[in-house]
């Protein structure tokens, strides 16, 4: 077994990989096939040969950019790879991209773990990432524990409540790709989502 692919999902990936040239295919089945290994075989370094190769080919492609960088944060995780994830950010946070909210949160979530963005510096980020996707989930709870931190529990509540209102339940309809997006990027439908935000607001409130 991959990860916890299940038998369906094992056999998309191996259709894939019988398909796949680095150099050759369509961008979007590399993009399919990178995320497979993320998410849910746990095979991380493959995915990222993947994106990696996107970007080799379109050093423009915001989708792989997060992804990459998303990656690199939540997997390789040394100093060096938090780095080239924020390097991978900075065009997409510098521009309108329908991208850049996601690019903007996971700007703050490396500067935590690199311990190196100053607390208000990461609340203007979060915020934009708000105003420029309102309806996601993760930008508002992040923004929530940092509020928090500063003792602005008021504000933080408000966040948490509208990322507890955020979250939907997940379409059919959606591709894989979609999926992945929610879960991962969004938070929208991400497992114990709701039961997470309700237990923290219920202590913010004692």
């Amino acid at each position: 077994m991959r990860g916890h692919a299940t038998e369906e999902e094992e056999a998309s990936v191996r259709d894939l990989e019988s398909r796949i040239n680095l150099e050759t295919s369509p961008l979007s089945e590399l993009l399919e096939l990178g995320l497979m290994y993320q998410e849910p075989c746990h095979e991380e370094d493959r995915a990222i040969l993947c994106l990696e190769a996107i970007l080799a080919r379109d050093p423009k492609c915001s989708l792989a950019r997060i992804w990459l960088a998303y990656i690199l944060l939540h997997y390789r995780m040394d100093d060096a790879s938090l780095r080239r994830a924020r390097q991978l950010l900075q065009p997409v946070v510098a521009t309108a991209s329908r991208y850049r909210a996601a690019a903007l949160k996971l700007t703050v979530d490396i500067g935590d773990d690199l311990g190196d963005l100053p607390p208000a510096e990461a609340i203007d980020l979060l915020y934009a990432s708000v105003v420029a996707a309102p309806d996601w989930v993760l930008n508002r709870e992040i923004l929530a524990s940092h509020l928090a931190r500063t003792g602005n529990t008021a504000a933080a509540i408000e966040q948490l409540s509208a990322a507890l209102a955020n979250i939907k339940p997940a379409d059919p309809d959606w591709a894989f790709q979609r999926q992945q997006y929610e879960i991962f990027i969004t938070g929208r439908i991400a497992d114990m989502a709701a039961e997470r935000i309700a237990d923290r607001l219920a202590k913010l409130r004692v």
